[in-house]
């Protein structure tokens, strides 16, 4: 057996059947790398962009950048535990979340969406099974609570995609899909056995009306 990397491509559209019973399987795309020429191309269209900011702001060994419109979104993983808001420029704009127990605070980011339709940004803590949402200048919204070991996400349309990474044995399948109310609606990804999978941090790439999921210790 060797470890090939796979790319989970889930051609995901919001008005697609709801039913748990017998749920379309996600598409799997081999991925052997890029070639030569898609790379150069690739490096060529990087923009650097330097953050410029007032107050003091200390970024971990790992974050993960997102950008939304004229913003980028710093989320400081390994750190702060915190999203650092900038705009196109660098400026810093505004900080997002907190740590803590009390409403409003999570104790760990594993991942974050930015909505693109709306002024709304949502956090993912694992240990205290929180989806916490906020509107891009920080303000706390509202938390709901995720089903177990949900280690990344992603929304398209009203539903949530959540991916737990391993068969913990309540959920055998490794990708669940729910609702607005956060109801189980759809199984994906079923594993046989009981199985621990290495944490990657986020796994979901979104794109308009459909996600990748990338999964790199897939054993085949």
């Amino acid at each position: 057996m060797k470890n090939n990397l796979f790319l989970f491509f889930c051609f995901l559209i919001a008005g697609c059947s709801s039913k748990v019973s017998q749920p379309e399987s996600a598409e799997i795309v081999p991925y052997n790398g890029s070639d030569g020429s898609s790379l150069s191309t690739f490096i060529r269209s990087i923009e650097v962009v330097k953050p410029d900011h007032q107050q003091s702001i200390t970024i971990g060994t790992f974050c993960v950048v997102r950008q939304e419109g004229d913003c980028f979104y710093i989320g400081d993983i390994s750190g702060s535990k915190l999203i650092y808001r900038f705009d196109r420029q660098g400026h810093f704009l505004n900080s997002i979340g907190k740590t803590g127990r009390a409403s409003g605070e999570y104790l760990q980011l594993d991942d974050f969406y930015i909505d693109p339709d709306t002024d709304e940004l949502y956090v993912l803590s694992n240990p205290d099974g929180r989806l916490c949402r906020y509107r891009k200048n920080g303000e706390f919204i509202d938390q709901r609570n995720i089903p177990d070991r949900t280690g990344s996400f992603t929304k398209l349309g009203t539903d949530f995609w959540l991916y737990e990474g391993f068969n913990n044995g309540k959920y055998p399948e490794r990708l669940l899909r729910v609702d607005s109310s956060l109801q189980i609606v759809g199984k994906y990804l079923p594993s046989d056995t009981k199985s621990l999978e290495p944490g990657i941090g986020p796994v979901f790439v979104s794109a308009p009306d459909e996600a990748y999921l990338f999964n790199a210790f897939e054993s085949v």
